[in-house]
């Protein structure tokens, strides 16, 4: 079965075996620890102790409240950058086999955190440099010492890049062919953005 938390995929088989360790404490404690990994995300640090604290009594060994660690960190995680709504992550995780009681704490502190988890993750995203202006000049060579006649234009392009706020200036030279191959390929590029 596909589920939108794991990107329209199956789930992975260790999120299904923590989900039964996961069950093995209170809803309470889930919703507690839920928090702790939506502090971490958004930059503060692990409150060892505290999570120490809320596994103690499910008697859990540190690899058990590592991988629960891990799966409480997939799953608000994956439900930010899949932004998927509460009722949806709800369901999934009763599907996955969570306690009802521990699905509604979970999407609580959920819910509560999905705008600054994603303001997170879009900071997070691959940026590329932004293209501040192109300037272009076509030669076209007649004849030259080494080549009596080329009658061949060629396109010198020059590509000014903002690269976390410095301009960079790249110049380049291109013939003809390649040119209005790169040409097509960016046109045919923009229609795909445009798209989305």
């Amino acid at each position: 079965m596909k589920f939108k938390l794991c990107g329209d995929l199956d789930p992975p088989e260790w999120l299904l075996k923590e989900v039964v360790v996961l069950a093995k404490i209170s809803s309470v404690r889930v919703k507690l620890l839920s928090l702790q990994i939506v502090k971490h995300i958004l930059g503060e640090k692990l409150d060892y102790v505290k999570i120490s604290r809320l596994t103690k009594v499910a008697e859990l060994g540190a690899s058990d409240v590592k991988a629960m660690m891990a799966a409480l960190t997939y799953i608000v995680s994956n439900g930010a950058k899949y932004d998927i709504g509460e009722e949806n992550l709800n369901e999934e995780l009763s599907q996955l086999g969570l306690p009802k009681e521990h699905c509604g704490a979970l999407v609580r502190s959920y819910r509560q955190n999905k705008d600054k988890l994603q303001a997170v993750f879009l900071e997070q995203t691959l940026r590329l440099p932004r293209l501040e202006e192109v300037n272009y000049r076509i030669d076209y060579i007649l004849s030259s010492k080494t080549i009596e006649e080329i009658n061949e234009p060629s396109v010198q392009l020059q590509l000014q890049i903002n690269v976390n706020d410095k301009t960079e200036t790249t110049s380049f030279e291109i013939s003809n062919d390649k040119f209005r191959v790169l040409l097509q390929e960016l046109r045919y590029a923009s229609t795909i953005m445009d798209n989305y």
